[in-house]
Formats: structure tokens, sequence, C-alpha cells
């Protein structure tokens, strides 16, 4: 049983791995983050826009953040 879920689990994220990228830019393209504190953090953490920008290298993508710490399922700040 635990070989199967191994194996499994294996399958699945080769997979994922192998999967084509879903986003494509242009030259000069912006990207934008919204969202509320997850996005704020990620935005200034940098790891993500670090990773799209290595890997739309050639496109040059611009960042913009919209993101706001106050905003929550319950009500904008």
């Amino acid at each position: 049983m635990r070989l199967l879920f191994f194996i499994s689990l294996s399958i699945s994220s080769f997979l994922t791995f192998a999967a084509e990228p879903t986003i494509s830019l242009v030259k000069d393209d912006v990207v934008v983050f919204l969202g509320g504190t997850d996005m704020v953090r990620a935005q200034r953490s940098g790891h993500l826009e670090t990773l799209l920008t290595w890997h739309f290298r050639e496109e040059t993508p611009k960042f913009r953040d919209m993101s706001w710490e106050a905003d929550t399922v319950f009500a904008l700040g």
C-alpha cells in the first residue's frame, strides 16, 4: 500500500513539473500583484518577482503592487 502511494505521488509530482508554463508575457508587459496581506508579504519578500523576472528575462516585465494589507474576507480596511 505504501509503495503504491509513493509511486503515485512520484508520478503526480513528475507530471506537475513537466507541465508547460501557463502564462506568457510579451516585451514590457506589466505584472500586477493584487490581494491582501499574503500578497503584500510575497511581494515584499521579492521571491515571486525574482522568479518571474528570471523566467521571463527576454520579455523584461515590469511589476506593480496593488495589494493592500487591510483587505480581509470580512471587510475592506
